[in-house]
């Protein structure tokens, strides 16, 4: 007869820690959310170092595009530094986050996929580029989500 109530408490419990787990993976989404529109409010205003905040800050970042794979941070700055020289090229940025995924118990890896569209010239929809995206984050304890591979196509 003792058993009965333990059990029930145990899985009261359960059910705790599990919304607990859930509230806390969608306030983990938000954090990652806002780090890419934070990005693209960056890019849209020519501010190509806000844009690079959403990356890590590290040789080990992980480009990848239909020109190949580029590695470190320098390296993928450099590579947005010659191709955007300017707000004008630049253009304006959106994002549609399309689906998200925590890959990680502790809540600290997750992967986003989406489609971005890029508008460079108001007056002309032609100059327009779109494709997908597909990121993969890590939490940082001092330094919060951030882009560690970049896969855009």
């Amino acid at each position: 007869m003792r058993l009965l109530p333990l059990l029930s408490l145990l899985l009261l419990f359960s059910s705790c820690v599990q919304k607990e787990k859930e509230i806390n993976v969608e306030h983990e989404f938000q954090l990652i959310d806002s780090v890419l529109y934070n990005q693209q409010n960056a890019w849209s205003r020519g501010d190509l170092a806000g844009f690079m905040n959403g990356y890590w800050e590290n040789d080990s970042l992980r480009f990848i595009s239909s020109r190949g794979e580029t590695f470190g941070y320098q390296k993928v700055l450099s590579n947005y530094q010659q191709g955007y020289p300017n707000k004008e090229k630049m253009g304006k940025l959106t994002f549609v986050i399309k689906n998200r995924a925590m890959l990680s118990e502790r809540i600290d890896i997750a992967q986003v996929t989406g489609v971005y569209s890029l508008k460079r010239n108001k007056f002309d929809d032609n100059q327009k580029d779109t494709g997908w995206f597909s990121l993969l984050f890590k939490k940082f304890p001092s330094k919060g989500w951030k882009i560690v591979i970049d896969h855009t196509f």
